[in-house]
């Protein structure tokens, strides 16, 4: 008669368990329409392909995460200038890539990381300017993609800045064309065309700023709309990760 008793305790527990792992999982997924997930295509961990697929290892993330949480999702490409404007406005958004720990508010909306990604200075190879020294911080114009992190960064730190562009041909340009001493960006040249390519390796040279941990930026509206949504993705991705 015990352990009739002690099996229905545990069958009882069980069935309590299950259900309330279910109520959290319908709590943790947005089902009234898919995520969005925005990205430019350009980086190597989520780079579009020339049939309109991305590959690489951080989308594969996200998809393994998506999976493990039954959260349909769509995948749509924006310039970078777009990313704040959409993380601000978007009710179902995620964007990839952004940099981990920049303010409170943005790192409570962070998932990730999903891996690191080298930023560099890219200047002309003839310019006698010297990252890191003072000359560079007090005379050198500096670029970066519009609306990035590395924007965000050389404003705040104070360094004289010349206002950049979404188009990486544009900003090569700028270099080319001495408006600016360097630009401040990951290693664009996989996603140029050839010629452009070619005048990279043989007018600029490259110098290592820092390796930057990168992740999933959550949508304001999305994550206080959802508050379930970004720590479940969070497991799903260290799940993922494992």
């Amino acid at each position: 008669m015990t352990r009739v008793f002690g099996w229905n305790w545990q069958f009882a527990i069980f069935i309590l368990l299950s259900f309330s792992l279910a109520h959290v999982a319908r709590g943790d997924t947005i089902k009234e329409s898919p995520v969005i997930f925005f990205t430019h295509g350009d980086t190597r961990m989520a780079q579009l392909q020339p049939d309109g697929t991305l590959k690489g290892s951080a989308y594969e993330l996200f998809t393994c995460s998506m999976e493990k949480m039954n959260q349909p999702f769509k995948v749509s490409i924006a310039p970078l200038s777009r990313a704040n404007s959409l993380m601000t406005s978007h009710k179902n958004g995620i964007w990839f890539p952004s940099s981990m720990k920049t303010t409170d508010e943005r790192d409570a909306r962070m998932v990730g990381p999903a891996g690191d990604t080298n930023l560099y200075f890219f200047m002309l190879k003839d310019n006698p300017l010297k990252p890191g020294t003072k000359d560079f911080k007090r005379k050198a114009r500096l670029t970066a993609y519009k609306g990035s992190a590395m924007e965000r960064h050389l404003l705040k730190e104070r360094y004289v800045y010349v206002e950049g562009s979404a188009d990486v041909q544009r900003m090569i340009s700028m270099l080319l064309s001495n408006r600016a001493d360097a630009l401040l960006a990951v290693d664009m040249r996989r996603v140029l065309p050839e010629e452009t390519r070619k005048l990279v390796e043989e007018n600029l040279r490259m110098e290592l700023f820092r390796k930057m941990p990168i992740g999933f930026q959550i949508a304001k509206p999305t994550h206080l709309g959802h508050p379930g949504f970004t720590s479940a993705f969070r497991a799903a991705l260290n799940s993922c990760k494992s």
